[in-house]
Formats: structure tokens, C-alpha cells, sequence
């Protein structure tokens, strides 16, 4: 058994001693930020419409689908900032998005296929 570990515990340390690298953050240019918010969030405006709710309805939907991922992603990785508390065009772009698609549905209505690239 001792050999077994005298074995593995050099690999463990080489795969320990080399995460400088992968554990450093690299910053995504601010537009591609809000395109993402921006996609998710026409995304879940359309949804809510289709499910019949109203403006309010589809804002709170628009939001949990635009800024929830991020949520998420920060309580899993425990970052110790909240992404849309520290981007603040984060929530607002978020709204604006949610209440343009609710009241006019027909400019992405028929763009399923850009959405889709778009969400991908």
C-alpha cells in the first residue's frame, strides 16, 4: 500500500503545483456579457407570452432566465459577489429586454433560429 502512494503522491503534486494558471479569472469583454443577458432574457419573455402571463409575469421570468444562470454559477463556485449586483447594466438590460419583447413579440417572434445561435 505504501508503494502505491509513494507512486501517487508526486502525480498529486504536479497536478496540484501546475493550477496557477487554470485558477485565474479572465475577464469577458462587456458586450458579450450583455448579449448573453440580453438573449436569455427575450428568451424567457417570449415563454412567458407564450404561457399567457402578463407584463409583470414575464419581467420576473425574463430576469430568473437572464441573470439566474449567473446566480447559480456564483453560489456553486461560492465567488463571494453576486454577478448582477456587481454589473450594473446587468438588471436594467435584463427589463428593458423583458418589457420591449412582451409588448413587441413580432421582432423576435419569428427569429427562432437566431435565438437559438444566439442562446447557444
Amino acid at each position: 500500500m505504501s508503494a502505491l502512494l509513494s507512486i501517487a503522491t508526486p502525480a498529486l503534486l504536479a497536478a496540484n503545483a501546475g493550477g496557477g494558471a487554470a485558477s485565474q479569472m479572465v475577464p469577458v469583454p462587456i458586450g458579450f456579457e450583455m448579449l448573453a443577458v440580453v438573449t436569455a432574457s427575450a428568451t424567457g419573455a417570449l415563454a412567458a407570452r407564450e404561457q399567457k402571463l402578463d407584463l409583470i409575469g414575464a419581467i420576473c421570468l425574463a430576469v430568473v432566465c437572464g441573470l439566474g444562470g449567473g446566480l447559480l454559477r456564483d453560489m456553486i463556485l461560492q465567488v463571494g459577489s453576486v454577478y448582477f449586483l456587481d454589473q450594473p447594466l446587468a438588471l436594467p438590460a435584463s427589463v428593458i429586454t423583458a418589457a420591449i419583447t412582451f409588448v413587441i413579440p413580432s421582432l423576435l417572434e419569428k427569429q427562432d433560429r437566431l435565438i437559438a445561435i444566439l442562446d447557444i
